[in-house]
């Protein structure tokens, strides 16, 4: 694949945004986060990747790596909120990772119900990241957080009040309650509801949810034409 046709693959799964490959190309008057400032889809060059990503090499040790190895660069996507996109390869074909403006404060990070232990991902890095169609096997944007209980069909009244902040997309979700003052992390199975798993260990599981649906990227050690 050439450059110009990766482009070109990238304009076309985000069809429904303005996408600029470069901060040079970006209109004066449009609002995008600073912390985005060093993003580019350039050929033959690594990708640069957002600082704030090095705040959680520790907590998401695979997804890092994969950012490293895998992501070709990023791009800037505007629709009715502006995302930044990470292109990367599978089998040869593009796909992207779309992540939120970060949370402009932690008042914010609070109405939202951000779990408090994931405050720093939504207030420094990204509202949401996850794969371009459904924003999902990532961390949700808090406008899709959802209650566990609305998910369900029938009356589940054992059940803790879960807010869900990830989907892996098969209807399974993470999800946070409360045990005398103490957050606690859940994995809700849709087939097994009445009981979720509970005292998860939140940044593991992430990492490894997100390991699994980046496993089969191709090396960005590439060079295009």
């Amino acid at each position: 694949m050439g450059f110009d046709e990766l482009k070109l693959q990238v304009t076309s799964r985000l069809k429904n945004y303005t996408v600029y490959f470069t901060p040079a190309e970006v209109p004066a008057d449009t609002p995008w986060p600073e912390q985005w400032q060093g993003f580019g889809l350039v050929k033959n060059a690594k990708a640069t990747l957002p600082a704030a990503w090095s705040l959680f090499s520790d907590r998401l040790p695979a997804v890092c790596e994969w950012l490293e190895k895998c992501v070709i660069g990023t791009v800037l996507a505007i629709g009715e909120k502006p995302y930044l996109g990470y292109v990367y390869l599978e089998e040869g074909q593009v796909y992207l990772h779309l992540g939120g403006a970060p949370l402009e404060s932690a008042a914010a990070a609070n109405r939202a119900q951000v779990p408090s232990l994931l405050t720093d991902f939504y207030l420094h890095l990204h509202n949401g990241f996850g794969f371009y169609i459904g924003m999902t096997m990532g961390p949700s944007p808090v406008e899709d957080f959802v209650c566990v209980q609305d998910l369900c069909d029938e009356e589940l009244d054992d059940l803790p009040r879960l807010v869900s902040f990830f989907s892996n997309g098969a209807g399974d979700y993470m999800a946070m309650g409360m045990s005398s003052s103490r957050e606690v992390g859940y994995v809700w199975w849709h087939e097994n509801p009445t009981e979720p798993e509970a005292d998860i260990d939140v940044w593991a599981v992430m990492n490894a949810w997100m390991a699994i649906f980046q496993e089969n990227c191709d090396s960005n050690e590439i060079e295009f034409s």
